[in-house]
Formats: C-alpha cells, structure tokens, sequence
C-alpha cells in the first residue's frame, strides 16, 4: 500500500514542476514598438552581419492566448511580415516550440528556452523578456552535431513612457 502513494505523488510533482510560460509573460511584450537588430551568420562570408529590425506585438482580439508579432525590416522593407503565437498546453507550447525552461533572473527579466525539431534539425530558442530589453536566440543543430551553434540573435529595446 505504501508503494501506491509514491506514484501519484511523483506524478504530481513532474506536472506541478513543468515550465510553462505565461499569459503576462507575453503582454509586456505588448505596447511601444521594439527598436533593434538581427544579428546572422552570413554563409558566404562566414561572418556575422546585423540589419536593423524592429519589432511589434498586439494581442490577438480572437484569443486571449494569441499574439501577432509583426517583424518590420527598415532597410529591407519586402522582408517584412507576421506570426501569430498561441500559447498551447497550458503554457508548456510556445507555438510550435516546446517549453524546456521558464526562470525569473535577477533584475526581473524573464528566460524561456524552448526547443523543436524540423527537417532533421534541432533548434533552441531563448528569449529574454522585459519591460525594456526582448531578445531571441536561435540555436540550431543537425542530426550530426553534437553541439548546438548559433543561427540568428534578435537584440531589441524601447523607452517605457
């Protein structure tokens, strides 16, 4: 009898201990325009090259767990275009991008990483979050590598008023 006690709570504990992001995670991303870059790795240069890229998120009015981020590319305007990011399981899905990590660092910025796979590849996504600094990493591996590098990092920043 002792034994059927430990398995609910061991399932409780892996559920209860899931990272998952949240709802107001996503809304301070909301409001003033996100001014910034994205920094890539040029494959025929094999040197890293940054545009400017600017960034905005409106709340989905359909579904109170939906945003429309719009990426906007000043000097590459035809570039530019729009994702709608549901969060999905309670939080445990960023989209199609599964949720491995959620922590509160010092100073209160928020760190998610999620991970998903695609054409043999893995990828691995960190977004720092807060109300004036939001960057994506995008870390990418193949089937071969045993190690992940870097593919592309969004860095931007907006004056809260």
């Amino acid at each position: 009898m002792v034994k059927s006690l430990f398995v609910p709570l061991i399932v409780i504990t892996v559920l209860v201990n899931k990272p998952f992001v949240k709802v107001s995670d996503i809304k301070i991303l909301e409001g003033e325009k996100w001014i910034g870059t994205l920094t890539y790795l040029d494959y025929s240069s094999n040197k890293k090259t940054s545009i400017l890229a600017n960034l905005r998120v409106v709340a989905d009015s359909t579904d109170k767990d939906s945003w429309i981020f719009y990426n906007e590319y000043p000097k590459e305007p035809r570039a530019n275009g729009s994702e709608k990011i549901t969060l999905l399981g309670n939080g445990s899905m960023f989209g199609d991008e599964k949720v491995v990590e959620r922590n509160k660092l010092s100073g209160g910025t928020i760190k998610i990483t999620t991970v998903k796979e695609k054409d043999k590849k893995k990828y691995r996504y960190t977004y720092l979050i807060s109300p004036e600094i939001f960057s994506i990493r995008k870390e990418e591996k193949s089937e071969h590598d045993s190690t992940y590098f870097e593919r592309n990092t969004y860095s931007f920043s907006r004056r809260i008023k």
